[in-house]
């Protein structure tokens, strides 16, 4: 919930700024891309200095899950214990269930359906806007209209393929890791696209 929230709320800041009036202009639009790269830049600082998440660390390291769960919880002593009691039945338990254990369960399988058809509903409100503006963008870059079509085809599986794949490594490598590479690859594209834009219009002068 609070991640959708601030998405939408970064989204209407986004685009305020973008207003031909503020930055969305010729002179000033290099600002925004100085602006993303500042806020990109000061989130891979600070990600230094958080703790990995427990349930990573739990089994590897019991000194550093120990320190993870009193930084993100603000506990010691016997709720500290408490914790990390927890942390170990709620690990044991997920190993327990697997893929195809969850449909033999009867409320595994009732939440699952429930959850899997509130997450399809979720993710196609609205979709079609999003395929048919990138359509006309593709038709807008010189495409023709089978060219665009496969271009659209191409993007929505490109998402597809990063969901897989970041739900195959999400528990297999440090959620702190993912955080700052995941950051250095928006700073390196920033810096891509707005090199491409200042050649751009340098070559329009």
């Amino acid at each position: 919930m609070l991640n959708g929230l601030l998405l939408q709320a970064a989204l209407v800041v986004g685009t305020i700024l973008a207003m031909p009036q503020l930055l969305g202009n010729g002179d000033d639009w290099w600002k925004l891309y100085a602006l993303e790269m500042a806020i990109t830049t000061i989130v891979m600082i600070l990600v230094r200095f958080i703790h990995e998440t427990p349930g990573y660390l739990h089994g590897n390291d019991e000194h550093r899950t120990e320190r993870a769960v009193r930084f993100y919880h603000n506990i010691s002593g016997d709720a500290l214990q408490s914790r990390l009691e927890q942390l170990d039945q709620d690990t044991t338990e997920v190993q327990r269930v697997g893929l195809f254990s969850i449909w033999k369960n009867p409320m595994a399988r009732l939440g699952t359906l429930v959850g899997g058809v509130v997450g399809v509903s979720m993710v196609m409100s609205g979709i079609a806007a999003i395929n048919a503006f990138s359509f006309e963008m593709f038709l807008s870059a010189g495409l023709t209209v089978q060219q665009a079509s496969f271009g659209n085809i191409a993007v929505c599986l490109t998402s597809v393929f990063g969901t897989l794949f970041s739900a195959l490594i999400v528990d297999r490598v440090g959620r702190r890791l993912l955080l700052l590479i995941t950051y250095g690859l928006l700073a390196a594209t920033n810096l891509i696209i707005a090199g491409l834009m200042f050649g751009f219009q340098r070559a329009q002068v």
